[in-house]
């Protein structure tokens, strides 16, 4: 279910510090995370990010002074019937970003397939997970519509200086290229930095994230036990 906000920010021209809309790619940000632990893929089942705390970090990462000021996160749930373990672990999570007044959270929704799409394979799911959350069997439905749709509302709508796409997914590029075209928000992406990708074009900042930020944002969980 898409839960799309008219927010009343109102923009800071004469301020030195900037706001900043952050939209973030929730499962493609996640899978990249398992990957940033060390040797082996961490299990998704064994780790929480803070997903507010993570937008703050990349802001505070800017080259200019900014605060982030509202954060989208779209991320496709599990159905509970056919997946309850994994769908408690992620109604554990989207209720602790959805405690921050700025988030904005956009279910996509979650579709069984018989094998890894294209968009999960962008994401970086390059193993078999025995794990609470069987990505590779699902994928999310429209799951890169939403995302590029939040982005193109918050960039057009003027309410902040500045917008960051946090994903390291190639499908987003055409969107980005067209919001800078029009010249309106500027926009910045983020991924971490062992994520290889081809979303970036000439006068695009890319932040790349390093490990001491996942650290800070992390929360380790018992996986046994019910969210």
């Amino acid at each position: 279910m898409n839960n799309y906000h008219h927010s009343n920010i109102v923009p800071f021209p004469h301020s030195r510090t900037e706001s900043v809309s952050v939209i973030v790619d929730g499962w493609n940000v996640l899978l990249g995370a398992a990957d940033g632990f060390g040797y082996s893929r961490r299990p998704l089942a064994t780790f929480t990010l803070d997903m507010p705390r993570l937008a703050d970090g990349v802001v505070a990462r800017r080259r200019r002074a900014g605060r982030a000021v509202r954060i989208g996160i779209i991320l496709g749930r599990h159905e509970g019937a056919a997946n309850p373990a994994a769908r408690a672990a992620q109604d554990a999570a989207t209720r602790q970003w959805a405690r921050d007044s700025r988030v904005t959270l956009i279910g996509p929704g979650m579709v069984p397939v018989g094998r890894a799409t294209a968009e999960v394979a962008t994401a970086g799911d390059r193993t078999t997970h025995t794990t609470v959350v069987p990505i590779r069997r699902y994928r999310e439905e429209y799951g890169d519509a939403a995302v590029q749709q939040l982005l193109t509302q918050w960039t057009d709508d003027g309410l902040t200086d500045a917008a960051i796409l946090l994903s390291a997914d190639a499908d987003h590029a055409g969107c980005v290229a067209d919001i800078g075209s029009r010249r309106r928000t500027h926009v910045e992406v983020a991924r971490w930095e062992w994520q290889a990708s081809t979303l970036w074009q000439p006068g695009l900042w890319v932040h790349h994230l390093a490990p001491d930020l996942l650290d800070s944002v992390t929360t380790y969980r018992d996986p046994r036990k019910a969210a």
